[in-house]
């Protein structure tokens, strides 16, 4: 995954000017559930990581059961 933000201002020009259509929602999430000036990008990060891999595990399950 090529989502990883190293401040807030990342994490605010990626909404203003679009991103990954994947991560946009997820973003928008996580930024909506904090106050702006709480904002830890390292969690964030690693949410978004978290987010991804449930994803990839989800589509593996769904191709071996196919």
């Amino acid at each position: 995954m090529d989502i990883k933000f190293r401040n807030s201002e990342e994490v605010y020009q990626f909404l203003r000017h679009g991103g990954d259509a994947w991560g946009m929602p997820i973003v928008e999430e996580y930024v909506g559930i904090y106050d702006p000036e709480e904002l830890d990008i390292t969690k964030l990060n690693q949410w978004l990581e978290t987010e991804h891999s449930s994803l990839i595990k989800g589509y593996e399950e769904f191709l071996d059961n196919d």
